[in-house]
Parts: structure tokens; C-alpha cells; sequence
């Protein structure tokens, strides 16, 4: 009987150990990356941006947020709890607005070589670094935005994202003639898992928090978001009229959010989700103003997609995704090669 207990166990154990290996670890595509990375680029170039107009008037030393500023508060208050007094940001470090204006620029030119993908090993974690100290630095004016983009930049930085799409790739073919083919890597696997679980349950939290407010239970969240005149980009007001359909707006959007966390899993519930996702955030974007909040939450459904689908998609949009030309050369000088025709068989379209 014991020796029966002990078998089972480790049974479960293998079965649960290789299930987790298959899950973190199975090499696959890292196009999907490469095509994250972009994006995710872009936003953290507009989120630098966002302060060219009032750099020094925020940062400067006499500016609307100065370190003593910040340090009050978040450093704790004694004989009160605190989660960190720690705020790393090298914008500390530099005051006068000739030293701001110097890292910031500096700043520019790392995101814009990590969007194209110029060193993007080296430069993928120097525009992490330099996003989050502008988050740190004045911690008070982030929001759900700066939350999902340090997110995605810091797993992008586990991933070898510059192999395509990028100035990286250009610049290994003229050093290196060798053929392409579809690059595979445990890494990548590694990134997308971690976006993908978090960005489940980011969804998760956030329909749960939905759930527990008065004006989405009741469907008056729609309501309340278009009657803000500050920030909607466009005035639907006159929807008042329809309360049910202000109804079916708000609690449509609850569902979303609770079905995206559970669904986004079963790999055929996906295609009808990525265009849930994107009716719903660019309609909150439309009442909210939120655009690149929601334009980033709309960029993470990459991470959930095929990479046969992106890369299809991608050679439909003149994206070169792999070296055709030097295949076939190399087919014909070594026929144990993969020639064109194969590997253009696995890049049809097989759904998201």
C-alpha cells in the first residue's frame, strides 16, 4: 500500500514537472517578440515624449516635483508601515536643465534604438532602466499605462527580440551571409508566458475590482466615463437617452475582462477574443481618453497569437520575416536543406 502512495506521488510529480517544462521551456518563434518590441518601443518613445513640452518645469530644481518632493512621499513616516523607501531613478542624480535635458535625450536615443532593434540585447534593458526612472522619479503622476509598459519591457529584456524586424538582423547579414531560418529559443518562451500570465491577470484583478463597484454593477460606469468632458475624445452624451444600451456597454465590459483571464487560454476562443479586445479598449479609449493605454492593452494580444499567423500576416505587409532568397541559393548548393517551398508551407495562415 505505501509503495503504491510513494508511485503515485511520483508519478504526479513527473507529470507536473514536465507539464511545467512544456509550459516555460519548450523552445518556440521569436517573431512574436520581435513584433512586441516595436510597439512596445513606440509607446515607451511617446511615454519620454509626453515631457519634451515640461521637462525641467516637473524635474527641475525648481520644478513642480523635486526630490525632496518625492522623498517625502515615499519615505515612510516613523512608527508607520511602508512597502519600499527605495526609489531608484539616475534623474536623481542630475538637476540643473542642461543635465535634465541631456539624459533625456540620451534617454530618446536608447528607446529609439531598442524599437529598431540596433543592440537591442544591451539596449532592451537600458530602455527599461531609462522608463523607469522617469516612473520613479515622480511616482504620483503614473497610471495604468506606465504599470503594463515597465511590465512588458522588463520581460522583453529576457528575450533575444532584435533577430527580426530589426537593425540587429540587417546588420548580421552583411556580417554574416549564413542562412535564415525561423529562430527558435527557450527564452522567448520564457517572455511570452510571463506576459501572457500577467497580463491574464491583470484582466482577472481588474474585472474583479470592476465586480465590486457600485457603478459597474448596477451599469452606470459607461454613464459616469461620458459625462467627464475633460478627457473623452468624443462627446456621446446624447446616449443618455439609451439606458439600456449604456447598460449593455458597461456589463459587455465586465464580461470581457472576466471571460479575456479564462478563455484567452483555449487557443480557439482567441481570434473571437482579439476582436473583443479591440471593440472594447478602443471604445473605453474613445469615452476616456486613455489612447495609449489602450492601444497598449490591444498590443498584448500579440503576445497570445501564432507565430505562423504574425509572420503570414507579416509577409502580407512586405515585413521580411525570413531570407527566402538566400534559402533557395543555399538549397541548391546543399540539397539537405530546408528549401523555400517548406517553410513557406508553415507560414500560411492557421488562425491567431
Amino acid at each position: 500500500m505505501i509503495e503504491k502512495v510513494i508511485q503515485y506521488f511520483e508519478l504526479l510529480s513527473n507529470r507536473l514537472g514536465e507539464a511545467w517544462n512544456r509550459f516555460w521551456f519548450t523552445p518556440s518563434d521569436v517573431f512574436p517578440c520581435c513584433l512586441l518590441r516595436i510597439f512596445v518601443g513606440l509607446a515607451g518613445l511617446y511615454y519620454l515624449m509626453s515631457f519634451n513640452s515640461d521637462l525641467t518645469r516637473w524635474f527641475g530644481p525648481d520644478g513642480l516635483v523635486t526630490t525632496e518632493t518625492v522623498q517625502s512621499l515615499t519615505v515612510p513616516v516613523p512608527g508607520e508601515l511602508a512597502s519600499s523607501s527605495f526609489h531608484f531613478s539616475y534623474l536623481n542624480l542630475f538637476h540643473s536643465p542642461t543635465e535634465l535635458w541631456v539624459v533625456h535625450i540620451v534617454g530618446l536615443a536608447v528607446l529609439t534604438m531598442f524599437t529598431a532593434g540596433l543592440f537591442t540585447r544591451i539596449s532592451s534593458v537600458l530602455a527599461f532602466i531609462a522608463i523607469l526612472s522617469y516612473v520613479q522619479r515622480a511616482p504620483m503622476l503614473t497610471g495604468q499605462f506606465e504599470a503594463v509598459l515597465l511590465m512588458m519591457m522588463f520581460y522583453l529584456c529576457l528575450s533575444s527580440s532584435g533577430e527580426y524586424l530589426s537593425l540587429d538582423q540587417l546588420r548580421k547579414k552583411k556580417i554574416n551571409h549564413a542562412v535564415e531560418r525561423p529562430s527558435h529559443s527557450w527564452t522567448a518562451t520564457v517572455c511570452l508566458r510571463l506576459i501572457q500570465v500577467h497580463l491574464a491577470l491583470f484582466y482577472l484583478v481588474t474585472g474583479l475590482s470592476m465586480w465590486g463597484l457600485n457603478t459597474w454593477w448596477l451599469g452606470d460606469a459607461t454613464w459616469w466615463l461620458l459625462a467627464r468632458s475633460g478627457a473623452r475624445l468624443a462627446d456621446l452624451t446624447f446616449l443618455y437617452q439609451f439606458p439600456l444600451l449604456l447598460n449593455f456597454w458597461t456589463h459587455s465590459v465586465v464580461v470581457f475582462v472576466l471571460l479575456f483571464a479564462v478563455l484567452v487560454w483555449q487557443e480557439l476562443a482567441r481570434p473571437m477574443l482579439t476582436v473583443a479586445s479591440v471593440v472594447v479598449w478602443s471604445s473605453l479609449a474613445l469615452i476616456t481618453g486613455l489612447v495609449p493605454y489602450c492601444a497598449l492593452m490591444i498590443v498584448g494580444n500579440i503576445a497570445y497569437a501564432r507565430a505562423e499567423t504574425l509572420r503570414s500576416w507579416g509577409a502580407r505587409w512586405g515585413w521580411q520575416t525570413t531570407n527566402f532568397e538566400s534559402l533557395e541559393a543555399a538549397t541548391i548548393s546543399n540539397p539537405n536543406v530546408a528549401g523555400p517551398t517548406t517553410l513557406r508551407s508553415r507560414h500560411q495562415p492557421t488562425g491567431v
